[in-house]
C-alpha cells in the first residue's frame, strides 16, 4: 500500500528537481507566489506552474530561469524541467494546496507585526511531507541557508 506523503521510486528524481526549483521560486524571487508541478507517467520533464501575482509577468520568470541557468552554483537538471507556467489558483486546483504550505511555511518563519511565529501549521503538516531517507531538510523542506546558525535559530525544525 502506498504511503501518504511518499513519491514512487520511478519518480524520485523529477520529485528532487521539483522540490529545488520550487523553493527556489518560492525564496528567490518569485514574490512569494505559491508553486506546484505535475509529474507525468512516462514524461522525460517535469511541468510546474506559479501562481499569477500583481505585476509578475512571465517575461519576469523567464528572466529569473535564464539567471539561474547562468549561475554555476545552482544544481536544477535543466534536461528533466520545462518552462514555468503561471495561472491563476482558481483554475488550478494545485496552486490552492500549494499556497497553503507556502503559507504554513511562511508563519512558522516570518515573524508577524508583533514579532511572533506562528510553526503549528507547519508541525501538522509536517507528517505529509516529502523525506529522503528520513531527512525532511534534504528535499522536503528545503532551508537557505541550512548551516548551524539556521540549525540554532530554528533546532525544532530538526524534530519535524
Amino acid at each position: 500500500m502506498k504511503q501518504p506523503g511518499r513519491i514512487p521510486r520511478r519518480h524520485a528524481h523529477s520529485e528532487r528537481v521539483r522540490g529545488q526549483f520550487s523553493q527556489a521560486a518560492l525564496t528567490s524571487g518569485a514574490g512569494g507566489a505559491a508553486a506546484h508541478s505535475t509529474i507525468r507517467r512516462g514524461a522525460d520533464a517535469v511541468d510546474y506552474t506559479l501562481a499569477h501575482i500583481v505585476r509578475f509577468q512571465i517575461a519576469k520568470l523567464r528572466e529569473y530561469e535564464a539567471r539561474l541557468r547562468a549561475d554555476r552554483n545552482c544544481s536544477i537538471k535543466w534536461d528533466y524541467l520545462r518552462a514555468g507556467k503561471i495561472d491563476q489558483p482558481h483554475r488550478v486546483e494545485e496552486l490552492q494546496l500549494a499556497d497553503i504550505a507556502a503559507s504554513a511555511i511562511a508563519a512558522a518563519f516570518e515573524c508577524d507585526r508583533f514579532g511572533n511565529t506562528e510553526p503549528r501549521y507547519l508541525i501538522e503538516m509536517a507528517p505529509r511531507l516529502y523525506r529522503q531517507a528520513g531527512n525532511l531538510t534534504s528535499y522536503g523542506l528545503k532551508m537557505h541557508p541550512w548551516n548551524a546558525a539556521a540549525k540554532a535559530a530554528y533546532p525544532w525544525v530538526q524534530a519535524l
